[in-house]
């Protein structure tokens, strides 16, 4: 993989399983109506590491309501359902409170499809990074907040068997594979923000 924190892209040969593909399909959808950035799991899961997800945290930035109906009807045709809701309004008013999810065909995997509303979100979305995937793109969370998110994860009980918790392995596997590119100053930034400095 090729990193180049300039132009805030990645470039990966990486063989698309069938969860890259379902949030291929889907982004291709959504991507027409709104913006969106990928958080958590699945960013690690893209980048390399193996394990799988019953899900994918995916964060929009707020979208009127006949926006969000053309994309839910197009969503709709395309053969995606919303678990919480078959009515159009009734699915955006949820969103002022929570996450909504849409699949296809089967429960797993799923989208979560959330609206941006704190700072760490907001800067998520600003701050996001293109993956290259050949000729398809995704964006995701920039790695450095997503380290520093997936450690805040970590229950403070758990932190004896940090090695076996999915979350630290998560940021674990992105460190790692990322650490020479990384802005280390960012986050050690992040790290003191989501006050994880003693897991770091």
């Amino acid at each position: 993989m090729e990193y180049d924190a300039n132009e805030k892209k990645i470039y990966s040969e990486k063989v698309l399983n069938e969860l890259d593909k379902f949030v291929i399909d889907f982004t291709s959808i959504i991507k027409k109506y709104v913006s969106y950035v990928i958080v958590s799991e699945y960013v690690s899961i893209l980048l390399g590491r193996s394990r799988g997800s019953e899900d994918v945290d995916l964060l929009v930035p707020e979208m009127t309501l006949f926006k969000f109906k053309r994309m839910f009807e197009d969503l709709e045709s395309n053969g995606y359902e919303c678990a919480n809701a078959s009515n159009v309004q009734e699915a955006y008013l949820m969103l002022d409170e929570h996450a909504i999810r849409f699949f296809k065909e089967t429960p797993v995997p799923n989208i979560e499809f959330k609206k941006i509303t704190n700072e760490i979100q907001h800067e998520a979305y600003e701050n996001r990074f293109k993956v290259m995937l050949k000729d398809k793109t995704l964006f995701i969370s920039p790695l450095e907040l997503q380290i520093a998110y997936k450690l805040s994860l970590i229950s403070r009980e758990d932190w004896g068997e940090m090695s076996s918790d999915k979350d630290f392995e998560d940021a674990k596997h992105l460190y790692e594979t990322f650490k020479e590119k990384l802005n280390k100053e960012q986050l050690l930034e992040y790290i003191k923000s989501f006050d994880v400095n003693d897991i770091w």
